[in-house]
């Protein structure tokens, strides 16, 4: 472990979707005669010039390999799935995660605003591990947070991201355990991505976001012969604090202007393709990520009772490095056609430091050290086989197999400054909150798609069977000192099984009509079967549980898409039921008068929602873009709301694009709706509830050559004022620092691309 080194925090229960179950027979009335009406010239004609002579494609007509993990149109896909490309990426300006899903219904990006930054994915009100984010089929590490450590793994480097593909329900049965809530594949860019037809590329980017002030800058190199290609990108981003719309900055818990930051963050992926021939190739990916981000937490700073705090700084540093190996193979008959095989290793850590100079009886000196590791080992094995006849099949089968090992270490000393003695601690240090542990998953899947009424009618059933172990260290010498009475560490094995099935009916050609269940689960969390933090101090403890069980998810959703000319539309209806979520509860207070905490099986949730997304070419060479999302989501254990629920969204753009795609901008507006005082929990504390409000953002991007490429934005135009949901959830109405979580005003991004 890193040593410490000084540095220069009653509403109505109703069931929610009741009238989900009348929708059929609505969308077929609503899209099959809107299919017919559109696909009659003469019924539709216009006076207006018509659009440009090239195709456009509409948002239905990407690619997904997640949804069913083979080749599938959005527009064909069962069930509801998102795939942005790196072409939208570019043109949208797209500088962070949070940036990316602003099209997509029902989505956000969590974490902090204040320190850490952005996490993970929330998928219809579900977040966190909940959720599977995968980058080049490896998942990403596990986000953690216990006290006062915080870890959020997550960073995307978007300049290497070739698409985004985002599964809006329950993934399990193809991908196992933490896809309860859905998946966010991330694909990075292969050398063939920069190549095309040239045996040499070189790309450099500069950019600014004056969000964070940000500068990024990326070089990339490729490379490609007749059986070997490679390329090498390498980002840099150098940024400080993300702004809001707080105007105090005092040196106190009462400041409201963010606190001073510096971030750095490198980021370098290598990939080296080798194709054996034209049936056969090897894939050999190798990606390092190091970011550290410094604050002065001002906030921290002043007076509490008889403690004065005059100075608090941390630094929060992250590390990642990926190591992948695949090799796909075609074949003709035998028991596959296409062969994936996949090895891969990750080792993901975080450490986070902090110094604070307090008086109580005197000067003192406290050095804080917070780390958390991962260590991930991985393979898969998929293979796909078409079967012909009066039904034909497609079937996908496959074999997955990981070992992770997680650790974590938590220290802490104070000294006094005026004579360099050590002040004794009421706490044992060091200490972990769980012992050292390896988990294991063994997963098998297969899945059919059946093609019948003459291509009309698609039935994907499929079947994942998993079986998963905690192996906890039993001898952890920290674990074991720093929580004395806690139970010794135990071992978990259990496992799970994970159905769907889904339904595409196209009744005429432009349309298609789908139903789906899907059943999702998600492992006990290794840190909640033996969690163990004793605070004598603080009078309370956490106790482990090793009678946790799975928590469950059951997913039903009905939809519809229509795909007419230049013109998509696509409408998702969804009832997500959840089961066995695990929480941490107050059990009392034990003979020693500590308030005992323990994880337990409890929160049964639904949420429901409806989804609509749409893209038309105009004519006059416009585009209208548009995506909508109502949610709502209950604990059902208790009547409460969800808090993890975002509130109701509407994104409309408009796009003028000149003739041959040379220039062109983009007016985005987005509106968004307050919280009312049904939609939040009010059983513990009164939570502030941001009204809403509506924000415009404008992009513009200009090709001078072919080789050079500009964009530019202003986002917020109007200077609006607005928190967002994700960043003021569980605030208390009352709090005096409110503004401190308002998001960032009226603001520029721009960049400028060379290509070669």
């Amino acid at each position: 472990m890193t040593a410490f080194a000084s540095l220069p925090a009653c509403r109505k229960t109703r069931p929610p979707c009741a009238w989900w179950r009348a929708l059929p027979p609505l969308l077929t009335c609503l899209f099959v005669p809107w299919a017919a009406l559109t696909a009659s010239p003469g019924l539709l004609a216009q006076t207006d010039p018509p659009a440009a002579p090239e195709a456009r494609e509409t948002f239905l007509d990407a690619i997904t390999v997640t949804a069913t993990r083979t080749p599938t149109s959005v527009g064909e896909a069962p069930g509801s799935v998102s795939v942005i490309d790196a072409g939208r990426i570019e043109r949208e300006l797209a500088m962070s995660s949070r940036d990316l899903v602003r099209y997509e219904p029902g989505i956000y990006v969590e974490g902090d605003p204040t320190r850490l930054g952005l996490s993970g994915f929330n998928v219809r009100g579900i977040g966190g591990n909940r959720v599977l984010t995968q980058i080049d089929g490896v998942p990403t590490a596990e986000q953690f947070s216990f006290g006062p450590l915080a870890v959020h793994p997550t960073f995307l480097d978007l300049d290497a991201v070739d698409s985004v593909e985002i599964v809006r329900n329950a993934g399990s049965s193809l991908y196992g355990s933490d896809a309860l809530g859905g998946v966010v594949s991330v694909l990075t860019k292969d050398p063939s991505d920069y190549l095309g037809e040239r045996r040499f590329a070189l790309r450099l980017r500069a950019g600014y976001d004056s969000r964070d002030r940000e500068a990024s800058e990326s070089v990339i190199g490729a490379f490609g012969g007749t059986h070997w290609q490679g390329s090498l990108l390498l980002t840099r981003r150098d940024g400080h604090e993300m702004a809001n719309q707080g105007g105090r900055k005092t040196a106190d818990a009462t400041r409201t202007a963010p606190n001073p930051q510096d971030r750095a963050t490198t980021n370098v992926l290598g990939k080296l393709v080798y194709a054996a021939g034209a049936s056969a190739s090897w894939k050999l990916g190798l990606e390092t990520l190091d970011g550290s981000t410094a604050t002065r937490v001002l906030s921290a700073q002043g007076v509490t009772g008889t403690l004065t705090t005059t100075g608090s700084r941390a630094v929060d540093d992250v590390r990642r490095r990926r190591l992948s190996l695949e090799r796909s193979s075609q074949q003709v008959g035998g028991l596959f056609e296409t062969l994936l095989v996949r090895l891969h290793a990750q080792d993901a850590s975080t450490e986070q430091r902090s110094v604070e100079r307090r008086i109580t009886s005197g000067p003192i000196l406290r050095e804080g050290l917070l780390t958390f590791d991962q260590e991930k080992l991985g393979a898969e094995a998929q293979a796909i086989r078409s079967f012909d006849g009066r039904v034909p099949v497609l079937l996908t089968y496959g074999l997955a197999a990981a070992r992770d090992r997680f650790d974590q270490l938590r220290n802490r000393r104070d000294t006094r400054l005026d004579t360099g003695a050590p002040v004794p601690s009421a706490l044992p240090f060091p200490t972990k909150y769980f012992p050292a542990s390896t988990v294991t998953e063994l997963g098998a899947y297969a899945q059919a798609e059946l093609t019948l009424a003459g291509g009309r009618l698609k039935l994907v059933p499929g079947l994942r069977y998993d079986r998963f172990g905690l192996e906890a260290d039993a001898t952890d010498a920290v674990f074991l000192s720093g929580n004395p009475g806690t139970a010794s560490p135990a071992d978990l094995t259990d496992d799970a099984l994970s159905p769907r099935i889904s339904l595409v009916w196209s009744p005429v050609p432009p349309v298609a009509v789908y139903l789906q269940y899907a059943r999702g689960f998600r492992a006990p969390p290794f840190s909640d079967v033996n969690n163990g933090f004793t605070n004598h101090s603080g009078g309370y403890l956490t106790l482990p549980n090793p009678d946790l069980a799975p928590e469950t998810s059951d997913s039903y959703e009905v939809g519809a898409r229509a795909r007419l000319g230049k013109a998509g539309l696509s409408l998702a209806v969804f009832d997500n039921r959840y089961d066995d979520f695990i929480e941490t509860v107050t059990l009392g207070i034990n003979a020693a008068g500590l308030i005992e905490f323990q994880p337990r099986n409890l929160t049964g949730a639904r949420i429901s929602g409806v989804e609509l997304s749409g893209d038309v070419a105009l004519p006059r060479h416009l585009r209208l873009r548009g995506a909508f999302s109502l949610l709502d989501g209950e604990n059902e254990t208790t009547g409460a709301p969800l808090s993890s629920v975002a509130p109701a969204k509407l994104v409309l753009g408009l796009q003028l694009t000149a003739p041959g795609g040379r220039y062109g901008a983009e007016l985005i507006g987005t509106a968004v709706a307050a919280k009312d005082a049904d939609e939040v929990d009010r059983s513990v504390v009164v939570q502030f509830r941001p009204d809403g409000y509506e924000l415009f953002d404008l992009l513009a991007f200009y090709d001078v050559t072919e080789r050079l490429s500009l964009q530019a934005g202003v986002l917020n135009l109007t200077d609006a004022t607005f928190w967002e949901w994700a960043n003021v959830r569980g605030l208390t109405a009352s709090s005096s620092v409110l503004d401190r979580f308002t998001s960032p005003g009226r603001s520029a991004v721009a960049a400028v691309r060379l290509r070669w």
